[in-house]
Order: C-alpha cells, then structure tokens, then sequence
C-alpha cells in the first residue's frame, strides 16, 4: 500500500462508538399492503436519552449544517462579516423549532469548506495567468505546492526583471508575511531590497496557506532555486520562531540573519 492509499485510509477511519445494543423493531408490509410489527425488542445496554430537546442534539438528528438551506445561509453570514458564533446565534433563531440547534463549530466547518473550494478556483486561476505570461516571459519563475489531494497550498513567483535585479542588489534581503488582505486570509510574502538609488524593489512574492516551518522551508528552498542559489548576505525579517527555524536550514551560508520587527 503506497502512502496515498495510507492516507486516504486514515482520513476514512471513524471512532467507533458501537456498544452492541440488540434493541430493535422490525417492520414488514403484508400481502394486503398493510404493515405489520413482527418482531420488537426493547433491551438497551446503555443510558437512553429520556427527553425530546436531548434527542434532537444527536448527530442523527443534527441535519440542518448539511442542507443546501443550512449551508447557503451560513455562506451568506459568513460573507457579510459574521464570526461562527454569530452565524450560530442567527441561523438558530431563523430554523423551525423541530430542527436541532447548530454549533459554532459547524458553521466554522461550512466556512472553511467553502472557502477551501473558492480558494481552489483562485488559485487555478491564479496559476493559468502565470502560465500565460511565461508565453512572454520565458524567464518568468513561478512554482505551486499541492497536498496529497492535488488541492494547491503555497505559490510563489518572480519575474524575469525581479530576478534579474536579484543578482545586482541581492546583499540585503527584507522578507515580510504580515499583508493579509486578501478576502481567504493567507498570508502575502513579499522579498524585497533596495537598489542603488534607494528604491524599494520586488525580487518576488508568495501566497502561503500558513505560517508553519514547513511551508517557510519550502518557500525559502524555491526562493534560492528561483535565483541561482545566489545567498543573500542578510535577511531582515519580523520575529516569528518557525520563519527563524527555516531561515536557519535554508540559508545556512548566510554570515548574518537580522530577526527584527518590521514597521
């Protein structure tokens, strides 16, 4: 078994909560179309939920989040600004009385898959406008990270005029994840430097799924492919411990690293 179908495997595994109860009622349909109750058994081997407001929290019952009404709503919450909690409370007060109450943590879930599909969109689209411009621009560097689903987390890019300034004004490098103002929330890292009139220049940029060591190690790994394993002498950076760690294993030829806040 390779390490996809490991994966896929674990991601299907599911707690079992199973306690072998032989309670049961079967019904069967006559020849004379009516129905018949031929065998019942009322054994449980576990506490019963005794009130109708306690049934309606179990999971058999908790329905609504999984509805196209349920989700669409929540979508609609959500992209007007409203935090889960809030959606909860809204969603809450508008379903019929029969219909279990959400959770936050459900209109946090239907957020984040929605998300995670328009996000996929973007980024396709994101990547056919690189791949358009590589026609004009042969130089042109730009590289995707995909999960083990094929679904695209991190991309960087740099153009043939930022790689080229990379070269002759590659001494400091100032490196910066704090833009967040694009509508999924990922982080935007610039590289930028200064050239020899003292203008800010672009060497490249990133769009990142998160802050963590490994998507850093990976952008810094691309960064340097990107510009001919050429180290910079310094990097000036914000203070965050998993951007240093990989600063650390990628630019390990660096004399000095400056890990200061940026302003």
């Amino acid at each position: 078994m390779d390490k996809k179908d490991s994966s896929e495997n674990e991601k299907k595994r599911r707690r079992d909560i199973r306690t072998g109860c032989q309670a049961k009622l079967r019904i069967t349909r006559q020849e004379d179309r009516k129905w018949l109750v031929d065998s019942f058994n009322d054994t449980h081997n576990h506490d019963l939920t005794m009130t109708p407001t306690k049934v309606m929290k179990h999971r058999s019952h908790s329905s609504f989040h999984r509805s196209i009404e349920g989700k669409s709503l929540m979508v609609q919450f959500g992209q007007a600004g409203l935090k889960p909690s809030q959606i909860k409370k809204a969603v809450n007060t508008m379903k019929t009385s029969n219909v279990a109450d959400v959770t936050s943590k459900q209109c946090a879930d239907v957020l984040s898959e929605q998300r995670k599909q328009h996000k996929g969109k973007e980024f396709y689209g994101l990547i056919k406008h690189f791949q358009d411009k590589t026609l004009v621009d042969s130089d042109q560097y730009f590289v995707v990270d995909l999960s083990d689903d094929r679904y695209p987390r991190n991309i960087f890019w740099a153009d043939a005029r930022s790689r080229d300034a990379y070269t002759k004004f590659r001494d400091v490098v100032v490196f910066d994840v704090t833009y967040m103002t694009n509508k999924f929330k990922m982080p935007f890292a610039p590289f930028t430097g200064v050239n020899h009139h003292g203008q800010s220049i672009l060497f490249g940029g990133a769009l990142l799924e998160n802050e963590n060591e490994e998507s850093f190690e990976w952008l810094f790994e691309h960064f340097l492919k990107c510009m001919f394993n050429k180290y910079p002498k310094a990097i000036i950076t914000d203070q965050d411990k998993a951007m240093g760690n990989a600063i650390k294993k990628c630019f390990r030829r660096l004399d000095i690293v400056f890990v200061h806040g940026i302003s």
